[in-house]
C-alpha cells in the first residue's frame, strides 16, 4: 500500500477518564493488502509518559474484553507520537472498539485510557 495511499476509514479514539482530557488517537486505516492485513498509522497526543519499560497498547474489544492487538507504542516527553504503524489482520465487523492501555512491566494492563467506536473500512 505504501505511505501515500488513500485512507480507507478514519477512528478517533477519546480520553477516558483514566486520561487527560485532551489526549487522543487518530488512527487513519489503510487499504487491506492481498493477505488480508489492514496497515494504519496512528497519532498520538495529551497521554502521559510512561516509566521504563512501559508502553500503550492499542486493541480490538469484543463486549469489555481486550480481543486484539494492533500494535504498541511509546509518547514523548510532550506525550506525543506521529505516523505510529499499526496492523490489524483481522476482520473489523467482529469487534465493537477500539481500546488503549497503559502495559507497566509486571502489572496487568491498565483501564481502558482511550476510547472509540470501530469505523469499518469501505
Amino acid at each position: 500500500a505504501g505511505a501515500c495511499a488513500e485512507a480507507t476509514a478514519t477512528n478517533t479514539l477519546n480520553a477516558t477518564p483514566h486520561a487527560p482530557p485532551e489526549a487522543k488517537m487518530v488512527i487513519t486505516v489503510l487499504p487491506i493488502d492481498s493477505a488480508g492485513n489492514w496497515s494504519m498509522a496512528a497519532d498520538v497526543k495529551g497521554l502521559p509518559r510512561l516509566a521504563e519499560g512501559g508502553y500503550y497498547e492499542v486493541w480490538l474489544t469484543r463486549g469489555e474484553e481486550l480481543a486484539a492487538s494492533c500494535g504498541r507504542c511509546v509518547v514523548a516527553e510532550n506525550g506525543t507520537a506521529s505516523d505510529v504503524w499499526l496492523n490489524a489482520p483481522y476482520k473489523f465487523k467482529n469487534f465493537a472498539r477500539w481500546v488503549v492501555v497503559a502495559q507497566l512491566p509486571g502489572k496487568p494492563p491498565s483501564e481502558s485510557m482511550l476510547d472509540g467506536p470501530v469505523v469499518v473500512p469501505a
